[in-house]
């Protein structure tokens, strides 16, 4: 039971360490200044178009953003990223299905 207890000790540690990482990264990303990184392809890769007023606020890039805000904004990004991974593999299904009609 000991080694139970001490491998969940040292499990919810690395979790948090991870964790703590991945937030002090979106925060950094969020906060850092854009310069003309992906200018280029702006054009052609648009982003869905956001589903409530609230993903369409303005960041205050002097003021950090809180765990939550870091959260909301990380889940809005992968629901965007998930529905157009969706659209692209719906695409991919189609034109197999028109390639090769009698497999299934």
């Amino acid at each position: 039971m000991k080694a139970i207890e001490e491998y969940n000790d040292q499990h919810t540690e690395a979790h948090q360490k991870a964790t703590d990482n991945v937030i002090a990264a979106l925060k950094e990303v969020m906060t850092s200044p854009q310069g003309d990184e992906g200018k280029e392809n702006e054009e052609k890769s648009r982003s869905p178009k956001a589903r409530s007023s609230s993903s369409r606020a303005a960041i205050n890039k002097d003021v950090p953003m809180t765990d939550l805000e870091t959260y909301l904004f990380t889940q809005r990004l992968l629901r965007q990223a998930k529905s157009a991974l969706d659209e692209g593999l719906r695409q991919n299904k189609e034109k197999l299905k028109e390639k090769f009609p009698s497999r299934r």
